[in-house]
């Protein structure tokens, strides 16, 4: 069989981004904004029965968190899928956006560092460094018990550079086994042609770098 062309790959890749695209788009436009209205609904019922004193407005109250943290999740799958902000606003803004809503929704220390010039010629390197960095907070948020999140993004006219750090319990990087979060980050890079680094040990915390070629360079 012979080897797939670049522009072979190249249609693919464009065909896939469109995909995920559309995916994200119909995620927020649908399910998002049903799971939206069923929470207010459920906030305003809230609101009648603690007015009336009802007893059982605690169950109800216990439902509108449940639903309130579904929505976000909703939210983030398909911010994931489809980064409008990464398009509209550059990386820099659209991870800066990021760390404060990581900051707001699950009080951990979240944080950025940019670098005053910060370029990315490719508009898809950005998209995927942005996903990585959604993958490595994720993972110090879910796994790391981590207390503070430090992103940072810099350039050159050769390379971008991402990295997150946390000072969570930290783990084994040569045992993966399990690990789904590490093997998405790694495809992604694969994606892109980029170098992702692991540099972890337990109870010091985590540090995940990515670095790409800026393609026009």
């Amino acid at each position: 069989m012979p080897p797939l062309s670049s522009d072979f790959i190249a249609a693919e890749k464009r065909a896939l981004q469109l995909e995920l695209r559309h995916l994200g788009q119909e995620i927020h436009d649908t399910v998002a904004q049903e799971v939206s209205g069923v929470r207010m609904s459920f906030s305003r019922l809230e609101q009648d029965l603690r007015e009336k004193r009802f007893p059982k407005t605690s169950t109800v109250a216990r439902f509108v968190r449940d639903l309130t943290e579904l929505e976000a999740h909703v939210h983030d799958l398909a911010e994931g899928l489809f980064p409008v902000e990464v398009e509209a606003e550059g990386l820099g803004r659209a991870l800066e956006r990021f760390a404060e809503k990581t900051t707001a929704r699950h009080g951990v220390a979240c944080t950025v560092r940019l670098d005053s010039g910060l370029r990315i010629d490719d508009p898809d390197i950005a998209v995927h460094l942005y996903r990585i960095v959604r993958e490595a907070v994720h993972n110090a948020l879910k796994h790391a018990q981590a207390r503070s999140i430090a992103i940072s993004a810099r350039s050159t006219r050769a390379t971008v550079t991402v990295a997150v750090r946390d000072d969570g319990i930290g783990f084994d990087p040569e045992s993966e086994t399990g690990r789904l979060g590490l093997r998405i980050m790694r495809q992604r890079a694969q994606l892109v042609g980029a170098t992702l680094r692991i540099k972890s040990a337990r109870n010091a915390g985590t540090t995940v770098t990515c670095r790409v070629k800026n393609r026009g360079a």
